[in-house]
């Protein structure tokens, strides 16, 4: 059998940032040898219209939700069995199915072998979903499915799936489920030598939702000396026997959701690691303290925020010198507890925004409380320019030693945000 991968981007265009997707790794790694496995990056590489295959896999998000359905069309119409998969067609599971001949309802792990094999003998369903989350324990990644791609230089690794929180806005907890499940660490290092990794970057959710085990894996990262980033909540920053070991294992910087500045919103949004430590200069100066560059990320357009929260948001930001920060409109997921309640308020500008021939990248998907849907598309934008802007960048090199003593990576990490920032928005998708 000849079967087809692909990972499909925002509306088909090339991005200089994309990283390797690991749930391909997985799929190849689960797919027996006798059948032949192409895989195709639309993030990196123009993916052909016409295809001689069996079967197709598409990946899909919200984002890229109208390609996937585009090429999925597409390839139908050449009478190929068509599979959707990921987020997306998750909590979207009637809508997908209109494009697709299968849909996968969560996590593949332990389905893809009965997809093989229905497909196989002619009988595939049209909904695959397990009653039981995989046990990702000793998951192999196949990382042959990337060759003759060009990926950002920084590696991503998994350690964990699922977060020990559940915050309104995010989808991850109703997609990994209650609780969270771990690689085994001889697993996780053996792929790092394995690989002869030199930068890392972690894609759990959440880095520090396990002390013990975070600990442990920590230790053991030490004699790979390695470089490696991660995203943690900020309750790590009170543990400081946590922090040594990252530094001493190789951490140079961590994304923090800060999201946002007023309290009111944090209690909204349950955010409760924030709650709890909500003095964020003294996060910020912990975090400096051991020598950890932090990548901040903000949400805007929550129910407290006003046209005034831009300027307070991007003072933080500034004021602290962050490596880099992020000024999210407010985003509506599907499948998220958010997405209920806006929905149900009356205040989604459109049910489907990621369908709407008339939506671009970086608009406001609801009606906020107390400004505009075209002031808070404005006001992200105005943000992410103005700290991109080459005269800030190099303030806040040369205004903070952990970004000067992490030089080449500051600068790289800036100049390909900001050329990507400003690809991005207004872009159809």
């Amino acid at each position: 059998m000849k079967i087809v991968f692909i990972q499909v981007s925002i509306s088909g265009s090339l991005s200089t940032d994309a990283m390797e997707p690991l749930a391909f790794a997985v799929l190849k790694g689960l797919t027996p040898k006798n059948h032949e496995i192409i895989f195709y990056d639309d993030r990196v590489e123009h993916v052909p219209l016409k295809l001689d295959c069996d079967l197709v896999a598409i990946s899909v998000e919200t984002y890229s939700a109208k390609r996937a359905y585009k090429l999925a069309t597409i390839y139908r119409n050449q009478n190929i069995k068509v599979i959707l998969g990921g987020y997306h067609p998750t909590f979207m599971p009637e809508e997908a199915l209109e494009y697709a001949d299968c849909i996968i309802i969560g996590e593949a792990e332990n389905l893809w072998a009965n997809v093989l094999d229905d497909f196989k003998n002619g009988a595939l369903k049209t909904i695959y979903e397990s009653n039981e989350k995989p046990d990702i324990s000793n998951v192999y990644y196949d990382e042959s499915v990337y060759i003759g791609k060009r990926y950002n230089k920084i590696t991503p690794v998994q350690y964990s799936r699922g977060c020990k929180f559940s915050c309104e806005f995010c989808s991850s907890n109703a997609f990994h489920g209650i609780g969270v499940r771990y690689r085994k660490i001889d697993c996780v290092i053996n792929e790092i030598f394995r690989r002869n990794l030199k930068f890392v970057v972690f894609v759990d959710d959440n880095f520090f939702c396990n002390r013990e085990n975070t600990v442990k894996l920590l230790k053991a990262l030490i004699p790979l000396k390695i470089k490696w980033v991660c995203q943690i909540s900020l309750d790590i920053t009170s543990d400081d026997e946590v922090l040594k070991l990252m530094v001493q294992s190789g951490c140079i910087a961590v994304l923090v959701g800060f999201e946002s500045l007023n309290n009111a919103n944090l209690m909204q949004m349950k955010k409760v690691a924030n709650i709890a430590h909500n003095d964020y200069y003294a996060a910020v100066k912990k975090l400096y303290y051991y020598g950890i560059m932090i990548y901040g990320a903000f949400i805007l357009g929550y129910d407290m925020d006003t046209e005034d929260t831009f300027n307070e948001c991007l003072e933080f930001a500034s004021k602290n010198n962050l490596l880099l920060a992020n000024f999210n409109p407010l985003m509506v997921m599907p499948g998220t507890k958010l997405y209920a309640r806006l929905k149900s308020e009356g205040r989604m500008i459109y049910d489907k925004w990621w369908l709407e021939p008339d939506f671009h990248y970086g608009d406001a998907m609801f009606i906020p409380k107390n400004m505009t849907p075209q002031q808070l598309r404005d006001g992200c934008y105005r943000n992410r320019i103005l700290y991109n802007t080459y005269k800030n960048i190099f303030k806040r090199c040369l205004m903070n030693r952990i970004n000067i003593k992490h030089l080449e990576i500051f600068l790289a990490a800036n100049l390909i945000n900001r050329r990507e920032l400003t690809n991005k928005q207004g872009r159809f998708l």
